[in-house]
């Protein structure tokens, strides 16, 4: 099962540079971008809130046939949990970093409802427009149901071994990754002498706070989770799910809400690469693209085989007392 495992991770890596190689390349190739010159005082009239139907409809229905027609290979309870812990954690998320890393110029896009949102130096602001919330949590929930689809319809047959036989009691989930550690401090590293050093000047305000944040999302859960949960994960339903996100975001974000200040970005928190043929695109944008679909997925895992080993807390963190192993079909 391990050599299968590999090859697929292997395979699902090889696919993403495939795309990405050519994808850059040829965005490089723009030195000298047009600029949008605005017609209109709202050329978007509600845009943004209109834009979460991207993700709102296709989760409508897939939801609707997962409930129909998946009902009983679905681990509902573990699902549920995913999605609450993904609209939770993103929220708050959204609340304490959104207004250090993002900016909303476009008023006339929205429907007006406002949350309030911690900006350092300032304090609490009400800014942050509800379809800020409403993307991110519709965002994860699309990404999560892509994974599942994939998984049972699409690349049902490439499900590894232990998918359906979780073992049970005695499996300990927290596994240290430490090579997960080391590449995130060698490019959070990077990242701070990218933005000091290799910038263009006028980029070189501040400290790559946005790149660091993606960094410790992805490699956080990797370091606890990895060993537990990478031969659970559907390596090509996961590829899947990235070229969705990878489709929508570019629609979404390169083509309309930068171009039209949905949102846009404070310079002095990225990295200072940009991307000049998609509206200077912050290069962090793409990244996080990619590595969403893999956070998801193996979160996702990662709660439905804690759910399913019935394990403690303390099981889940330390192993079993008694040191043995069972399983039990899901």
């Amino acid at each position: 099962m391990n050599s299968r495992i590999s090859s697929s991770f292997v395979m699902f890596v090889a696919m993403l540079v495939l795309i990405a190689l050519p994808v850059t390349l040829t965005l490089f190739t723009v030195h000298h971008p047009h600029t949008m010159v605005p017609t209109s005082d709202n050329p978007t009239p509600y845009g943004y809130t209109w834009s979460c139907l991207m993700f709102i409809i296709p989760v409508v229905v897939l939801g609707w046939w997962f409930h129909f027609h998946w009902s009983q290979k679905m681990d509902k309870r573990a699902f549920y949990i995913a999605v609450a812990a993904f609209a939770v954690s993103g929220s708050l998320l959204d609340i304490t970093l959104g207004n250090t890393f993002f900016e909303f110029p476009n008023k006339n896009a929205v429907l007006g409802w406002f949350i309030p949102g911690w900006k350092f130096g300032v304090g609490w602001v009400k800014n942050l427009p509800i379809e800020e919330f409403v993307f991110y949590v519709s965002g994860n929930l699309f990404t999560l149901l892509v994974y599942l689809w994939g998984a049972s319809v699409w690349f049902d047959r490439y499900n590894p071994e232990g998918y359906l036989t979780l073992p049970a009691d005695t499996r300990r989930m927290f596994k240290p990754h430490w090579d997960s550690l080391v590449y995130a401090v060698v490019l959070i590293v990077g990242a701070i002498v990218v933005k000091k050093f290799l910038a263009l000047p006028e980029n070189r305000e501040g400290l790559p706070g946005y790149f660091i944040f993606e960094v410790c999302v992805l490699f956080g859960p990797t370091f606890v989770l990895f060993h537990s949960v990478k031969d659970l994960i559907n390596w090509r339903a996961m590829g899947l799910s990235i070229v969705m996100m990878w489709l929508i975001s570019v629609i979404w974000e390169a083509t309309l809400a930068l171009p039209y200040g949905w949102w846009g970005f404070h310079k002095p928190m990225m990295l200072g690469i940009f991307i000049r043929g998609w509206s200077h695109l912050p290069i962090e944008e793409p990244i996080l693209w990619t590595l969403a679909p893999w956070v998801t997925a193996m979160m996702y895992e990662a709660v439905r085989l804690f759910v399913s080993s019935q394990n403690s807390v303390r099981e889940t963190l330390l192993g079993s007392k008694s040191g043995t192993s069972s399983a039990r079909q899901v």
